[in-house]
C-alpha cells in the first residue's frame, strides 16, 4: 500500500479523521480481540502499535500534534483487510524494560546495558505517574516486541549462556563493553578488553584522548630586568628561579 500525502487525504476525506485510539480499537476489532477489556488491564492494539504502523508508511498521521494522531478511516480499513495485520500487530506490541529483560531472560541491569550499547532502541517512551502529583511522573522507554527479540541474533559475540545465567547482584559481563569500536571481546567470565595498541587507547577512553591531543607545555615572555632582553621560559618559572628548566625571571 502506497503512503499518501496528509494533505491529499485531508481533501478526500468523505468523514471526520478518527484518532488513534479509535484505530486501534478498530484493528482489535478486526482480529477478533476486542480493546474492551477490565479496568487496569492492558489493551490488545494500543496507540504505540498505530504509531508504529505510520513509522512502517502503512497509515498517515493527519495530525500535527506530537500528542496524539489523526487517521483516515478508510486507511484504517485497509490495515483490517491485510494478510498479515495479526503478525504485524505481535510484532510491534510494546514493551517495557523489565518485559523486555524478561523476554530475553536477562536481568534488567544488563538489558540496561544493552540499550546504552545502542542494541536495541526505543522509538517512544510515555509518562507513568505514581501519585497524583507531576512530581512522582517519570518516563519510561517502550521497545517493540520485534526489535528485542532480534537482539541475541544480530550481536551473536555476546555469551548469552552467561548473560542468562548471571546471579544477581553480580557485575554485569556487559559492564566492561564499550560499543562497536571499544575493543571488548564479550565471551568468557569476565569480558576482558582486548589489550589497546602500545602508546594509544581504545576511542572513547582517557589514555585515547591523551594519545590524540597530547597537552602541549605553556610558555609564557618573560623579561630580564638586568638586561631587558626577553625570554621564553615555561610558565612554571613564575617569578623565581627553576631549577627544572635552569632560567630566571625578574
Amino acid at each position: 500500500m502506497e503512503a499518501l500525502d496528509a494533505d491529499a487525504i485531508w481533501a478526500a476525506l468523505p468523514s471526520p479523521p478518527i484518532s488513534g485510539g479509535a484505530a486501534a480499537d478498530r484493528i482489535a476489532d478486526a482480529l477478533g480481540t476486542p480493546n474492551w477489556t477490565i479496568h487496569g488491564e492492558p489493551a490488545n492494539v494500543t496507540v504505540f502499535v498505530v504509531r508504529r504502523f505510520v513509522d512502517r508508511g502503512l497509515l498517515v498521521d493527519l495530525s500535527a500534534n506530537p500528542d496524539g494522531t489523526l487517521h483516515h478511516p478508510g486507511q484504517v480499513d485497509q490495515v483490517c483487510r491485510l494478510e498479515d495485520p495479526a503478525d504485524l500487530v505481535a510484532a510491534d506490541t510494546p514493551l517495557g524494560p523489565e518485559q523486555a529483560a524478561a523476554r530475553l531472560g536477562v536481568r534488567r541491569a544488563d538489558f540496561d546495558h544493552m540499550v546504552r550499547l545502542d542494541w536495541v532502541r526505543s522509538p517512544q517512551s510515555i509518562e507513568v505517574r505514581f501519585d497524583t502529583s507531576r512530581a512522582g511522573a517519570v518516563d519510561v522507554a517502550l521497545y517493540t516486541t520485534a526489535s528485542v527479540d532480534a537482539v541475541p541474533a544480530e550481536h551473536p559475540e555476546a555469551d548469552w549462556e552467561q548473560l542468562r545465567t548471571v546471579e544477581k547482584g553480580r557485575r554485569s559481563p556487559l559492564a566492561s563493553a564499550g560499543g562497536a569500536r571499544g575493543g571488548v571481546s564479550l565471551r568468557g567470565p569476565y569480558a576482558r578488553p582486548r589489550p589497546a595498541p602500545p602508546g594509544k587507547g581504545w576511542p572513547g577512553t582517557r589514555a585515547f584522548s591523551r594519545a590524540r591531543s597530547p597537552t602541549p607545555t605553556r610558555v609564557g615572555h618573560v623579561r630580564s630586568r638586568r638586561s631587558g632582553s626577553t625570554d621564553r621560559l615555561p610558565a612554571c618559572c613564575g617569578r623565581r628561579r627553576c631549577r627544572r628548566h635552569g632560567g630566571r625571571a625578574g
